[in-house]
């Protein structure tokens, strides 16, 4: 039995649309070991998000002072916005 009636979104490929119909068919079986799962895919993400690569770039000096001022004044609004956050 299909348990979606109404479709959330259109699928933006074949593949996709291939998957949601058999998520919509119960094609899909549990992971017997779901806690090792979900480890091993949170380790995969954050060893994904470590990778980090150098890069130099060369830009005018005026670029690089609007970057960095633009950098320091989201540190400092997020420092504004927490410490609110807490006097509240």
């Amino acid at each position: 039995m299909n348990r979606f009636t109404k479709k959330a979104f259109d699928p933006l490929d074949e593949e996709e649309e291939s998957l949601m119909e058999s998520i919509a068919n119960d094609e899909w079986q549990p992971v017997i070991n779901f806690d090792y799962e979900k480890e091993k895919a949170e380790k995969a993400a954050r060893n994904t998000l470590k990778k980090t690569k150098r890069m130099n770039l060369h830009q005018p000096k005026k670029d690089y002072n609007q970057v960095q001022f633009k950098a320091i004044s989201n540190i400092m609004h997020e420092g504004y916005v927490s410490n609110y956050a807490i006097a509240y």
